[in-house]
């Protein structure tokens, strides 16, 4: 026999869902935005499969996205696009080199549902930011990693995309040194940045010049494991959160209504069968000293924030308001200092993943540690403070009035007129 009640909320909550996607959904996706034209180029690298020049601009089959092994490297400027070479690409880098040696190439790395027009237009905006704080006009790579307009879809895309990912950043690194690069991640593509760091197996390199995480959608414990790899492999980590965020406040909802909820309105068919049969909780293995917990049989292709998810159960989030400010106290790890991180429970560990780093109120337990920026009073949602970040790399953030607490985050307000 059914309970009737159940069904009932299970409909309201899948009636719900299906709004909030929707209307997320229509947001990040309803028009492709094509960047105004520039007199300063920026390069750009995409992994779709179907990229073409049409009249004097690149542009994608914007309603299905599929990833290539082969990139498409190309440059956007005044006179329209151009597509060349993998050569011809590190030339051009090795030009703006030339004109700006005292200056470090930054390559940005989009998040999710975002069409090829969309993340070109966010890597010129921040390069415009970049452009107007630094009289150098550094190299500025736009790496499109293919994210489609499926929340779900993406997170399986920038599985795919990793390998191809450390690749692209492994030979920067050794054709122009490490110290003279800078990595701006924004979102999902958070994960491919700080999973490359995690990877990152020659010792030999120096650190990046800076890493910045931008509204991160990383849970706070996957964060907390990868901290001193993050640290070790940059001279600066910056982490950009805020407080009235609705996409990551989005993606935290997800997780804390568990997977059955998830696997039935985001996650696609191909996608969740193999996690239902794999992906079992008796045979989850937790590392000593609050490691991950690491599914035994997860195949590759599946991204490490789908895994997280999974395992996350539904019965947690039906704890008092209480109950919850407790459990939030257990989660607290050490790793933002020098001390080890406590050995968390299973039960802690998967209430700590529905916590996203880009929120302020996790962001802050790394405030005395790494730059934790709380931007809630820009009011701009997801969207990227692209002056901010040129302002903060290149200018030491001095058109910006901030406020330390005494948590070590700093409250930025809107610019010094």
């Amino acid at each position: 026999m059914y309970d009737v009640n159940k069904l009932r909320r299970s409909k309201l909550k899948l009636t719900g869902i299906l709004a909030i996607t929707a209307l997320v959904g229509f947001s990040l996706t309803a028009l492709p935005v094509r960047p105004a034209v520039v007199d300063n180029p920026m390069l750009f690298i995409s992994e779709r499969r179907d990229i073409h020049l049409s009249d004097t601009h690149a542009r994608e089959n914007l309603f299905k996205v599929v990833q290539g092994e082969k990139s498409f490297y190309g440059l956007h400027e005044k006179n329209g696009d151009k597509l060349f070479s993998e050569a011809d690409f590190y030339n051009r880098i090795d030009e703006g080199r030339k004109r700006a040696p005292s200056v470090p190439v930054v390559v940005f790395v989009h998040g999710c549902c975002v069409s090829f027009g969309e993340q070109l237009y966010q890597g010129l905006e921040l390069k415009k930011g970049i452009d107007t704080a630094s009289a150098d006009h550094p190299v500025v790579i736009d790496y499109d990693w293919a994210a489609p307009f499926s929340y779900a879809t993406s997170l399986v895309h920038a599985g795919g995309a990793q390998s191809r990912f450390d690749k692209f950043m492994r030979r920067l690194a050794s054709r122009y040194g490490a110290e003279n690069i800078v990595i701006v991640a924004h979102s999902l593509g958070t994960v491919l940045t700080q999973n490359f760091i995690e990877r990152l197996e020659d010792k030999t390199l120096k650190p990046f010049a800076a890493i910045v995480f931008s509204r991160a959608d990383l849970d706070g414990l996957s964060f907390a494991d990868c901290l001193p790899d993050l640290k070790a492999h940059s001279k600066r980590l910056m982490v950009l959160s805020s407080d009235n965020d609705p996409n990551i406040y989005f993606s935290s909802l997800l997780r804390k209504w568990g997977v059955d909820f998830f696997q039935a309105v985001v996650l696609p068919v191909r996608v969740t069968g193999p996690l239902v049969k794999k992906l079992e909780p008796d045979k989850d293995i937790v590392k000593e000293g609050g490691g991950e917990a690491v599914p035994e049989t997860v195949p590759e292709s599946v991204p490490e924030t789908v895994t997280q998810t999974v395992t996350q159960t539904a019965s947690e989030t039906e704890e008092s308001s209480d109950q919850k400010t407790g459990s939030e106290n257990e989660v607290r790890t050490a790793a933002a200092g020098d001390e080890a991180p406590p050995v968390l429970t299973e039960k802690q560990r998967h209430k700590g993943l529905t916590k996203r780093l880009g929120q302020v109120k996790v962001a802050r337990e790394f405030g005395r540690s790494v730059e934790v920026y709380d931007m809630s009073a820009f009011r701009i949602g997801h969207g990227i403070p692209y002056h901010f970040i040129g302002d903060l790399l290149f200018n030491d953030c001095r058109n910006y009035e901030r406020k330390r607490e005494a948590n070590g985050v700093l409250v930025v307000r809107r610019a010094r007129h």
